[in-house]
């Protein structure tokens, strides 16, 4: 894994599982090790940063390819597919170990705008 650049620190969380810690900003990013293992397999750059929208902030990756050239580390962890909204459990959006992670209701423009907890990925 290409750790080198980036300064991805590896950790062991308290049940055996192997963390990445991934720097985003002044802070790091979550992850399993497994899950960046297979990003990174998949071409996604290492260079993570926090996107700001509707007052939320998301851990993206600049990918040319994808839709805005910012592509969700949070939707890409789950495969959220459209109008799929990614949810946060403990509702920290840097923490994207999967038992963190899940696929919720879409709230669309006339429904409640989430906020707090309750998130869009």
């Amino acid at each position: 894994m290409k750790n080198q650049d980036t300064h991805i620190t590896f950790t062991t969380d308290t049940d055996g599982t192997d963390i990445a810690h991934v720097p985003v900003r002044n802070d790091f990013a979550t992850i399993e090790k497994d899950d960046l293992a297979e990003l990174e397999r998949k071409g996604v750059s290492l260079n993570w940063y926090l996107k700001v929208a509707n007052g939320n902030g998301y851990v993206c990756a600049y990918d040319p390819d994808h839709l805005g050239g910012n592509l969700t580390i949070a939707r890409t962890i789950l495969g959220a597919g459209q109008r799929k909204a990614v949810r946060y459990c403990d509702g920290n959006r840097l923490n994207l170990r999967r038992d963190n992670l899940y696929i919720g209701a879409f709230q669309n423009a006339t429904g409640p705008t989430p906020r707090g907890g309750s998130d869009f990925g």
